[in-house]
Protein backbone atom coordinates (compact mmCIF):
# COMPACT_ATOMS: atom_id res chain seq x y z
CA UNK A 1 0.00 0.00 0.00
CA UNK A 2 1.80 2.91 -1.29
CA UNK A 3 1.70 5.68 1.19
CA UNK A 4 3.27 8.44 -1.64
CA UNK A 5 0.41 8.24 -3.98
CA UNK A 6 -0.95 11.57 -5.17
CA UNK A 7 -4.27 12.54 -3.94
CA UNK A 8 -7.02 13.37 -6.32
CA UNK A 9 -7.86 16.72 -6.89
CA UNK A 10 -11.40 17.73 -6.63
CA UNK A 11 -12.25 18.14 -10.12
CA UNK A 12 -11.22 14.17 -10.67
CA UNK A 13 -14.41 13.12 -12.54
CA UNK A 14 -14.34 9.86 -10.27
CA UNK A 15 -14.93 12.31 -6.66
CA UNK A 16 -18.02 13.59 -8.09
CA UNK A 17 -18.79 10.03 -9.31
CA UNK A 18 -18.45 8.81 -5.77
CA UNK A 19 -20.09 11.30 -4.03
CA UNK A 20 -23.38 11.49 -6.23
CA UNK A 21 -23.30 7.53 -5.72
CA UNK A 22 -22.90 7.76 -2.28
CA UNK A 23 -25.71 10.73 -2.06
CA UNK A 24 -28.15 7.76 -3.91
CA UNK A 25 -27.17 4.95 -1.74
CA UNK A 26 -27.97 7.31 1.77
CA UNK A 27 -31.32 8.40 -0.21
CA UNK A 28 -32.38 4.63 -1.20
CA UNK A 29 -31.60 4.02 2.47
CA UNK A 30 -34.77 6.80 3.53
CA UNK A 31 -31.52 9.20 5.28
CA UNK A 32 -31.49 11.54 2.84
CA UNK A 33 -32.24 13.03 -0.23
CA UNK A 34 -31.52 12.65 -3.64
CA UNK A 35 -28.41 14.17 -5.59
CA UNK A 36 -31.03 16.31 -7.53
CA UNK A 37 -32.03 17.32 -4.46
CA UNK A 38 -29.04 19.08 -2.98
CA UNK A 39 -28.24 22.37 -3.48
CA UNK A 40 -25.48 23.56 -5.14
CA UNK A 41 -23.61 24.19 -2.04
CA UNK A 42 -24.50 20.85 -0.02
CA UNK A 43 -23.16 19.01 -3.72
CA UNK A 44 -19.58 20.97 -3.08
CA UNK A 45 -19.54 20.26 0.38
CA UNK A 46 -19.90 16.48 -0.21
CA UNK A 47 -16.97 16.74 -2.54
CA UNK A 48 -13.49 16.63 -0.19
CA UNK A 49 -14.95 13.36 1.34
CA UNK A 50 -15.66 11.72 -2.23
CA UNK A 51 -12.21 12.54 -2.78
CA UNK A 52 -10.71 11.09 1.02
CA UNK A 53 -12.79 8.09 0.29
CA UNK A 54 -11.11 7.67 -3.35
CA UNK A 55 -7.49 8.61 -2.39
CA UNK A 56 -8.19 5.26 0.23
CA UNK A 57 -9.39 3.43 -2.47
CA UNK A 58 -6.54 4.13 -4.57
CA UNK A 59 -4.24 3.59 -1.40
CA UNK A 60 -5.81 0.27 -1.23
CA UNK A 61 -5.44 -0.82 -4.86
CA UNK A 62 -8.71 -0.95 -5.43
CA UNK A 63 -8.98 1.62 -8.29
CA UNK A 64 -6.14 3.05 -10.57
CA UNK A 65 -4.16 6.18 -9.28
CA UNK A 66 -5.05 7.78 -12.51
CA UNK A 67 -8.41 7.94 -14.21
CA UNK A 68 -8.42 5.80 -17.65
CA UNK A 69 -7.58 7.81 -20.52
CA UNK A 70 -11.13 7.46 -23.07
CA UNK A 71 -10.66 4.44 -25.41
CA UNK A 72 -8.28 2.67 -22.45
CA UNK A 73 -9.56 -0.78 -21.57
CA UNK A 74 -9.11 -2.90 -18.37
CA UNK A 75 -7.10 -5.92 -19.52
CA UNK A 76 -8.74 -8.74 -17.87
CA UNK A 77 -7.18 -12.18 -17.75
CA UNK A 78 -3.70 -13.84 -18.27
CA UNK A 79 -1.87 -12.24 -22.07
Amino acid sequence: MPADTPRPTLDDPRVLALAKARQQVAHEGGFAPSWDELTEAEQQESLPDARSYLHAAIRAGLVPAAEPMPGDTPHHGSR
